[in-house]
């Protein structure tokens, strides 16, 4: 098996982005299984160039993406992307696209075919603490894996995808003007190891709910 595992790069002023600092941890292999570790653009347009060159190039099994969710204090395993791009700040390439489809022929949304709520309670039981959720918001995270998502209908029918949203780091916690979450890049890296075994380890999805009532 191979698994590619995306992080990206710093934007909105910071030096640091912790999905990428996590995703530079991560062993080469874990097993028998190769993983691929590759740097997203923060841009729109510049994410989808970048990550169709990969997956021509690699074809991998699996896709696991990770995003940067700043103020959150937990990991969250994506379930849904949405068609949807409403930037509320500019990306990295100073366009600042909004009620805009993210392909035009594409479904209103795509549910992840991982076991997200066997994820996230994996990564709990490391400690670390991990929901399911069920918005990966409307910015450059959520159109990356709703392009994934589109792509692996369209094209790579063997390959699954999913995301995960992390929270700061704890050295870029400590640049910020007022008190913000965040996790240990430790931490950060360890549920990015456990959503891999999960998905190395071929394990089912949990029967149980998982939702929100707001």
């Amino acid at each position: 098996m191979k698994i590619l595992v995306t992080g990206f790069e710093p934007f909105e002023g910071n030096r640091r982005n912790a999905s990428l600092e996590g995703i530079k941890l991560l062993p080469d292999y874990m097993g028998d299984t190769k993983i691929v570790k590759a740097r997203i653009p923060t841009a729109f347009k510049a994410a989808r160039q970048r990550i169709e060159a990969l997956l021509e190039q690699e074809k991998p099994d699996r896709v696991i993406s990770v995003g940067l969710a700043g103020g959150d204090s937990f990991i969250s395993v994506e379930k849904a992307a949405l068609n949807l791009i409403e930037a509320r700040i500019l990306d990295n390439d100073g366009e600042q696209p909004f009620d805009t489809p993210v392909r035009e022929d594409g479904e209103n949304a795509y549910f992840v075919p991982l076991p997200v709520k066997r994820i996230a309670q994996a990564i709990r039981q490391r400690g670390i603490p991990a929901k399911v959720s069920y918005s990966a918001g409307t910015f450059v995270c959520n159109f990356l894996l709703y392009d994934l998502l589109y792509l692996a209908q369209k094209k790579y029918p063997e390959m699954k995808c999913g995301f995960l949203h992390v929270p700061y780091d704890e050295e870029t916690a400590g640049q910020m003007q007022e008190e913000v979450p965040c996790l240990a890049i430790e931490q950060i890296k360890e549920g990015i190891l456990t959503a891999l075994e999960v998905l190395i380890n071929q394990e089912e999805e949990l029967q149980q709910p998982a939702g929100s009532i707001f």
